[in-house]
């Protein structure tokens, strides 16, 4: 991707710099108020402190250098702020860097946890955009840090900002043009900087997929059960060459960059740095002419080399900021994501108490960005209390079904009907309160194994009662109890006395979370599928006792599991392909008898 931008594109990103610096100090101001005017006092007494010391040098070599006029009260007067300028900024930068080092702790909290907060917020269905990822992902390497860095230049501006306007007025009073020509030699400076910061900008924003990639790899190696299989399959060096091979050629453009960056900046500094002295002689040269005491010429070039450093300071940050702008716009984004799913004007509030009745009517699906629908005019009810289970080959629609249902996905065609409802008219949340799911792939969190099983209700105070009950009836109890801290037992080896669950124990504890939820309709997508045949069994003949006034969707590719159920939905290339109880199922003797005289055959001895 080229770093070479067009005068437009340059005008626009210049835009974007001041509207993200609004909004940053809108919420900087909004949420730090005291940090803030703390630090902008800090700024100017910085700001005043190197003109009123050399002022007071200044004052104190003219008063010395004119013997005539000179009295031994100014002199010592003098002498004690000269003495005090030394002392007093030191004081002045000492607290100032304490207090942004506290702003700096404050801006990071806010911003990670607002940018946390945010994340959860999103829609699955966006989470699962790849271009959408690419963004996130160049963002998630590089964090708030782009955020907090902006805030910190826009403050650290200030004094830049008064020292510059004091310096001008020094120096235009003193001769307008040397003036020109010190202010204009810094220019350069913010236009290789500026360069800078969008060459860095373009390759992370080019590469973010191939970024993906790698961070998708690296992730491996910090995974016990992938490096495991990695050692066990010999397939560590792969990984490596792959990881080495994509770091080499973004680490290669970077250097690039790099290089082209340190030559301009050298020619610019050389600009600078002639301009500077050029202004230097000329005040010297005004002093031998006797057109300017010696204290003056001292005030005149402090003032020069305030005004280049100053100058130099803040086209330095805005640089930067203009650098870090390009990410910040991105964080923006990922702040401004709106709803991919429409939320009704009134949303009507669901009842977690006791199931409703849903029904799908003429539902069909296919997702973002491709063209085969996954469900087809699917339509079927399920009854209050009624236990279902849903079969099918693999790509069936049946996990697809499973996630409209809990509206990660809205239907393309059709409607789902929640007590004659629209699921588009429920309240979000209501509805996710009734909704107990586990899916295929579940979480193995680090925390203590009662805390792990809670976390299917975090609305409510911990309840050990539940907790226990939740574990019985997922069979985790068995192995919670031999444990040495049993339910008190730490998860994750990393931690002192912590241990790492089988897999089979991590679905019984997902299994365990999902039942202490308590939810009116638990959807179950092969909850047993690391579980041992006795302790199978013992899971479905308790989830056959739930109460009458519970929903179980069932996803199983176990025919024995789902032979029990009230209603067995067989789906085919995404569609209903046939509906019935077992006992209604085998005498049809369509797809589903065959299918489970095909398994039974398996256990059954030669």
């Amino acid at each position: 991707m080229s770093t070479k931008r067009t005068a437009k594109g340059q005008f626009h990103s210049i835009l974007g710099l001041l509207h993200n610096s609004k909004r940053i100090l809108s919420m900087v101001w909004k949420n730090h108020r005291k940090m803030v005017l703390i630090t902008v006092a800090l700024s100017i007494g910085i700001a005043l402190m190197p003109f009123v010391k050399s002022g007071v040098l200044a004052l104190l070599v003219n008063n010395l250098t004119n013997i005539q006029t000179v009295t031994s009260v100014a002199v010592t007067w003098l002498s004690i702020l000269a003495v005090a300028m030394i002392l007093i900024p030191e004081l002045l930068y000492g607290f100032k860097g304490y207090t942004d080092r506290w702003f700096n702790i404050d801006l990071q909290e806010h911003f990670e946890i607002l940018f946390i907060s945010k994340k959860s917020t999103i829609d699955i269905s966006t989470m699962e955009d790849p271009k959408f990822n690419d963004t996130l992902n160049a963002l998630w390497e590089r964090g708030v840090w782009p955020m907090v860095e902006m805030t910190t230049n826009i403050f650290m501006n200030l004094p830049n900002i008064l020292q510059v306007i004091i310096a001008t007025a020094i120096l235009y009073s003193f001769s307008p043009w040397l003036f020109l020509i010190v202010a204009l030699a810094v220019l350069p400076r913010l236009v290789v900087e500026a360069m800078y910061g969008e060459g860095v900008y373009g390759i992370y924003h080019a590469e973010a997929s191939v970024r993906r990639r790698f961070w998708s790899f690296r992730d491996h190696f910090m995974d016990k059960l992938d490096l495991t299989e990695m050692k066990l399959f010999q397939s560590t060096g792969y990984f490596i060459k792959a990881i080495s091979e994509i770091f080499h050629s973004f680490n290669l453009k970077q250097k690039a960059i790099e290089k082209k960056r340190v030559l301009w900046h050298m020619g610019a500094l050389l600009i600078t740095g002639g301009a500077v002295g050029f202004g230097i002689v000329t005040v010297i040269r005004s002093v031998l002419y006797g057109e300017t005491e010696v204290g003056t010429m001292i005030f005149v070039i402090a003032s020069i080399v305030e005004l280049e450093g100053a100058l130099a300071g803040f086209l330095m940050n805005m640089a930067r900021q203009y650098k870090d702008s390009f990410f910040v716009s991105d964080l923006f984004k990922i702040l401004d994501v709106k709803s991919s799913l429409p939320k009704a004007n009134n949303p009507f509030k669901v009842s977690s108490a006791c199931a409703p009745r849903i029904l799908f009517q003429n539902v069909s699906f296919l997702y973002p960005g491709t063209n085969r629908q996954v469900l087809s005019n699917i339509s079927f009810t399920i009854e209050p209390g009624e236990k279902l289970a849903l079969v099918g080959v693999n790509g069936a629609g049946k996990t697809t079904l499973v996630k409209l249902l809990c509206r990660i996905y809205d239907p393309t065609g059709g409607q789902i009907l929640v007590d004659g409802r629209d699921l588009k008219e429920l309240d979000v949340d209501s509805w996710l309160h009734a909704i107990g799911v586990l899916f295929q792939d579940y979480s193995g969190y680090q925390m203590k194994v009662s805390e792990a099983i809670a976390l299917g209700r975090t609305d409510v105070p911990l309840d050990m009662d539940r907790v226990k009950w939740a574990a019985q009836g997922s069979e985790a109890s068995e192995f919670i109890n031999e444990w040495k801290d049993g339910y008190e037992q730490m998860l994750g080896k990393q931690f002192e006395g912590g241990i790492d669950p089988s897999k089979g124990q991590l679905q019984k504890l997902a299994l365990a979370r999902a039942l202490y939820r308590n939810p009116a309709i638990l959807v179950l997508d092969e909850p047993t599928a690391s579980v041992d045949a006795e302790s199978e069994a013992k899971i479905f003949a308790r989830l056959e006792a739930l109460p009458k006034d519970k929903t179980v969707i069932l996803i199983s590719h176990r025919f024995s599991t789902v032979r029990t159920a009230d209603k067995i939905l067989v789906l085919k290339d995404g569609t209903v392909h046939e509906i019935g109880s077992h006992a209604e199922l085998m005498e049809k003797d369509g797809t589903y008898a065959k299918l489970f005289r095909l398994q039974a055959k398996g256990y059954v001895a030669d």
